[in-house]
This record gives structure tokens, C-alpha cells and sequence, in this order.
């Protein structure tokens, strides 16, 4: 995906991951944002706090989706990050 080379060239891979996850949250897509969030923690989960607290945002996005429950039991390896 294009947005996430941007971000990447702009800044350090987590923070790339973050901002493309807010990206997509902000589109309404709660579940590939969820997975490049955890994408962030996992390159640096010493310093991603703000990743952390953006995949909880994703989360209860996912709890209260029209689908109800359901959309936050899927997995989140069932999906990737672009």
C-alpha cells in the first residue's frame, strides 16, 4: 500500500504502522487497523503506548459494530496490515 511506504519514509516503521492504523480506523476499518497497531507494539512495545491505546479505540469500534460480537471474535491473523 502506498499510505503505509509514505508514512515510512516520513517516520520510523512502528510510528508508520500507528499512523496508517489511525488511517483506517478513521475510514471505518476498525479490523486491518486493529492488526497494523499491533503491528507497531510488536516492532516497539517499550515505547508504542500511543499504538496501545489506539488498538483499544479499535477494539471497542470492533464491540459495537453493526455486527455486534461477532466482528470481535474474528481473529485479527485472519487479516494483515497493507
Amino acid at each position: 500500500m502506498d499510505a503505509l511506504e509514505s508514512f515510512k519514509k516520513a517516520t520510523d516503521e512502528p510510528r508508520a504502522y500507528n499512523n496508517l492504523g489511525v488511517a483506517l480506523l478513521g475510514m471505518g476499518n476498525a479490523k486491518v487497523a486493529a492488526v497494523c497497531f499491533e503491528k507497531a507494539i510488536e516492532l516497539n512495545p517499550q515505547y508504542y503506548e500511543k499504538a496501545a491505546e489506539n488498538l483499544r479505540q479499535a477494539r471497542q469500534a470492533l464491540g459495537h459494530s453493526p455486527a455486534g460480537n461477532n466482528a470481535a471474535a474474528v481473529p485479527t491473523e485472519t487479516v494483515s496490515c497493507p
